[in-house]
């Protein structure tokens, strides 16, 4: 029994050294795929040219291509990559067979489909986006390389998930993908994820903010890769961090584990590290739309196979123990306004000591000073940015400016004051509205000043102080 035991633990070390061979091997050839962004239009055009069935080598301007290997298009049945030179980065995804897909989703607002034609190739393909779907052809009189075979523009920003489907029709063929130059394509769970997207900050597994339990085992090789990985079940990775989102970056292989337990602020959830074939650098949990705050992690091992944390992506930071994290937020998230009148925004911030920069996204409608003092302008919206000095933290608050109502020109506004005097002023609609605004935001020995004209003097200045109105009556005429 004894030797057959060492035999066991032998094997089981055999398998674990297999794997850190790989590893290290696929680590080092592991390559960042990217995008080709556009630069000049079919035939040096001033503007975006190409027609259904031309050739379009290389993306337009405004536009940006993903080749058809790019880690986030995930195809399903039987797909084959096929090596030619012809093709956009020298590759193109095809099949004979009916039914198969390539599902992605990208952010944006148009979409192009880049393809070779022949006579055949495939007359009916279809493509869903939104749960919308529509038909086009790859067929061709003729074989034409790198072709442009599907468009789609005008549709609403954001994201948008897309299903091509192929049919019994002919050969079909994806070469690329282009998309608008500021969207990009989304990966999706299974997807390799070599580098954090953008808004997201990737922390490696060595981070000191992580903290391992005592069953992991730290591996690291001479080509800058590491990771922590275990063989035990109920061991623990805890963390905190400070932000909206949150995803989690490992291998995948064979012999990995099909049940982690992942737990969020108390509410738990399960994934997998479980795959047909070994890929580095994979997103395998993907967690979006918390609240903008705080939150505790507990990463838990089950006895499904070997469980590895290669990295953590985040929208925010994540936090020491101790640490306090810098935070904003705005008193109003809307404001409306009239023209010439005033207002003013309050920033709460973590640490209490953090400097707060204002800035106005439009300072023809809406201007903001440094202490939050919105002026409105003229007609129109705004966005108001308070930003943590030295910082991508801010908070928003959008300024809606409205003309002031003219149903009258002018009112009498009659303020009496505590000690009983009362005080008349005849006042246009816009100094009544700022006297409106300043009332309702103001407190204590808050001033208010209107102008008179008594003779001699050319101008006569009066304050009024909030703590000592009593009540204010306004007569329109």
């Amino acid at each position: 029994m004894s030797k057959l035991l060492k035999k066991s633990f032998i094997y089981l070390a055999l398998i674990m050294l297999a794997l850190v061979s790989i590893g290290i091997e696929n680590a080092s050839a592991a390559e960042v795929v990217d995008y080709e962004k556009g630069g000049t239009n079919l035939n040096n055009n001033l503007e975006n040219n190409t027609q259904i069935g031309q050739q379009l080598p290389n993306p337009e301007t405004g536009w940006k291509r993903f080749d058809d290997t790019f880690p986030a298009l995930k195809y399903s049945g039987k797909w084959e990559k096929f090596e030619t030179s012809s093709a956009f980065g020298k590759s193109d995804h095809r099949t004979s067979v009916g039914e198969q897909t390539l599902t992605f989703t990208f952010e944006g607002t148009k979409l192009r489909i880049i393809s070779p034609i022949n006579n055949n190739l495939s007359s009916e393909m279809t493509i869903t986006i939104d749960d919308v779907a529509e038909n086009f052809s790859i067929r061709g009189n003729s074989l034409q390389w790198q072709t442009l075979v599907y468009e789609k523009i005008g549709l609403t920003q954001g994201k948008h998930n897309v299903t091509i489907t192929t049919s019994n029709t002919g050969i079909s063929i994806v070469d690329a993908i282009d998309i608008d130059e500021s969207g990009y394509i989304i990966p999706s769970i299974g997807s390799s994820l070599s580098q954090p997207e953008k808004g997201w900050e990737r922390f490696e597994n060595s981070d000191s903010a992580i903290h391992y339990s005592s069953g992991w085992t730290l591996y690291s090789s001479s080509s800058n890769y590491s990771d922590h990985r275990t063989t035990k079940s109920g061991e623990t990775i805890k963390f905190k961090f400070y932000g909206t989102k949150l995803r989690i970056i490992s291998p995948i292989n064979y012999d990995l584990a099909t049940e982690v337990t992942i737990t969020i602020d108390g509410s738990s959830e399960k994934f997998s590290l479980r795959n047909s074939s070994l890929q580095w650098q994979t997103l395998i949990y993907e967690k979006l739309g918390l609240v903008n705050g705080e939150h505790n992690v507990t990463i838990s091992t089950s006895s499904t196979g070997i469980t590895i944390l290669d990295a953590i992506d985040v929208d925010g930071k994540l936090l020491n123990e101790n640490e306090v994290p810098e935070s904003i937020t705005l008193d109003r998230n809307t404001l409306e306004l009239l023209e010439g009148s005033q207002d003013k925004l309050t920033a709460t911030v973590t640490p209490e000591t953090a400097i707060v920069v204002w800035s106005s996204s439009d300072e023809s409608i809406a201007t903001v000073d440094q202490n939050g003092n919105i002026t409105a302008i003229r007609e129109g919206q705004a966005i108001i940015t308070s930003t943590i000095e030295n910082t991508d933290i801010s908070a928003t608050s959008t300024v809606i400016v409205k003309k002031p109502d003219n149903s009258f020109s002018n009112a009498i506004l009659s303020i009496t004051l505590v000690n009983g005097i009362t005080k008349e002023y005849d006042v246009t609609n816009t100094v009544l509205n700022n006297y409106l605004n300043w009332f309702e935001s103001a407190q204590g020995t808050s001033t208010f000043k209107f102008s008179k004209t008594i003779s001699p003097y050319k101008k006569v200045t009066e304050y009024i102080v909030h703590d000592k109105i009593a009540s204010f009556e306004v007569r329109e005429y």
